[in-house]
């Protein structure tokens, strides 16, 4: 059987996917892998391109690729919701089966119904794999499989995860199978166009699950779905982590930085870290960043990961504001915050080497309104520099604790516009959140201080001066760019899927 994996979000490498598609592979099927990031072509905004339909002749194109699969997989974030309607509504007509998967089929599993014939609720790549067992010697449509919903009077079972996660295999990257939307067309993937897209850069994470239960937080529904577990972090061995990343240093063109997006990096012991630090630094020997919260970081384990290359690590503080604090269950205090910068900052000069701390804070909560995003803009002026500081927008996913509040109390009136169609990469425009933006983009702070005590409000104003900015921090990361000997792409793109 041969089914077809479909993702609609920005990032070709779409760790997850690729595991998922290396585990069916592995167990006897066959697989093909759909990419369909908009950052690549013409005519698109990036952070905003989940609100354009693909065009006719991109459907067509991925309607030809799908003629031979069995099974077509949809891979969906909640704001890719209506072009994963749009997409296989085009794909009706080729009489195969579609299957939606990912967080929102696993968050909102039974209105995903309403468009595809079957949903995976959570890990799919057991459940997958029996589907596919099934759908090889059977064709009736009486699926009981735990982890795929056909109806929705049916009731949810959720399937097994797989514990050992060294059974997934390496990530595929075999580009045999492998497409790509690039330059406004479906191509063939390769090496060259991988590492354009990566841009000198490898993304990928070596575990699941996370130590915190953030009510905002999709890891909030996913620890009830499981049965809400004690110690729900598994990660993959360290020798296989070592290898991929091996694979990944000698097949990416000018690659300068490895990025971790595993949720908490530093949930792991002492020992464990110590031996990850020790092998990447004789295999690996590159730059990289982490993810962290203020309670993990410690003097021992950042040591020894400093030692080994990491001069970049993103911390999440959210909000500074006590009543938001307690209703997102933050656990870390502000102390917490000030002793995690005070011991990067500590390390940092002792090895003299330069950490860039990135503080990551969530800005549009009805709770907290304007007082709340300029608490935490004071907030942030005080955290040490070097530092980087990015905004997201509050979204409140299906079935997470802040959902139910939110909707208990009227903040969500329409949940087409204001759940599915709006995504955490772009902030409202309100005079907060502007001044915030200023910040992020290293504005003087005697000008952001002038802009929160005014009474003056003007957002074309804080527009311009954002406008004025980020051109100058684009241009400072030119600049930057400009020192690493990179290899331009002088390659000619794969060859074009035709109608």
């Amino acid at each position: 059987m041969e089914i077809c994996l479909i993702s609609l979000i920005e990032d070709v490498g779409c760790i997850n996917l690729r595991y998922l598609s290396s585990y069916i592979r592995s167990h006897g099927h066959t697989t093909k892998l759909i990419f369909l990031p908009r950052l690549y072509s013409e005519g698109w905004s990036s952070d905003e391109s989940y609100k354009y339909p693909y065009p006719r002749e991109i459907l067509l194109q991925i309607s030809k690729l799908c003629q031979t699969s069995d099974v077509i997989g949809i891979s969906l974030m909640s704001c890719h919701f209506d072009n994963a309607v749009n997409i296989s509504n085009f794909l009706r007509h080729l009489g195969k089966p579609i299957i939606w998967g990912g967080i929102h089929p696993t968050i909102s599993p039974k209105e995903c119904l309403d468009y595809a014939d079957l949903v995976c609720v959570g890990e799919g790549e057991i459940p997958i794999v029996e589907l596919l067992n099934y759908l090889k010697i059977s064709s009736q449509r009486t699926i009981n499989i735990p982890g795929i919903l056909v109806n929705k009077t049916d009731e949810i079972i959720i399937g097994k995860k797989i514990e050992n996660l060294d059974e997934l295999g390496d990530p595929d990257y075999n580009f045999e199978h492998q497409y790509v939307l690039y330059k406004n067309n479906i191509v063939k993937l390769d090496e060259i166009i991988l590492s354009e897209c990566f841009n000198g850069r490898y993304r990928t994470s070596f575990s699941r699950g996370c130590t915190s239960s953030c009510t905002y937080c999709c890891n909030n529904i996913l620890k009830k779905i499981y049965g809400g577990k004690v110690n729900p972090i598994r990660w993959r061995s360290i020798d296989s982590q070592i290898e991929e990343l091996k694979w990944a240093k000698k097949t990416i063109k000018n690659l300068n930085r490895i990025e971790f997006s595993d949720d908490t990096f530093l949930s792991r012991s002492f020992e464990e870290i110590k031996e990850f630090a020790i092998k990447y630094k004789k295999e690996i020997n590159l730059p990289f960043i982490i993810l962290s919260t203020p309670l993990a970081i410690s003097y021992p384990k950042l040591k020894v990961l400093v030692e080994a290359g990491m001069n970049n690590i993103g911390i999440g503080i959210q909000s500074v504001y006590e009543p938001v604090r307690k209703l997102y269950k933050r656990n870390e205090s502000l102390d917490h915050i000030k002793n995690a910068s005070k011991i990067i900052s500590e390390i940092s000069m002792e090895n003299k080497e330069h950490i860039i701390i990135r503080y990551d804070f969530i800005t549009d909560n009805p709770w907290g309104g304007e007082i709340e995003t300029e608490k935490n803009i004071r907030f942030a002026m005080t955290l040490p520099k070097p530092r980087q500081i990015r905004i997201f927008s509050l979204v409140f996913y299906h079935g997470t604790e802040l959902y139910e509040k939110a909707k208990s109390k009227g903040f969500i009136k329409d949940e087409l516009n204001e759940v599915l169609r709006v995504t955490q990469l772009s902030p409202k425009s309100t005079h907060m959140n502007e001044i915030f933006k200023l910040l992020s983009l290293d504005c003087p702070e005697f000008i952001i201080n002038i802009l929160l005590n005014t009474k003056f409000r003007s957002i074309k104003l804080l527009k311009l001066l954002n406008h004025i900015y980020n051109i100058k921090n684009t241009n400072k990361y030119k600049y930057k760019e400009k020192q690493i000997k990179s290899i331009p792409f002088n390659g000619t793109a794969g060859e074009v899927i035709n109608e």
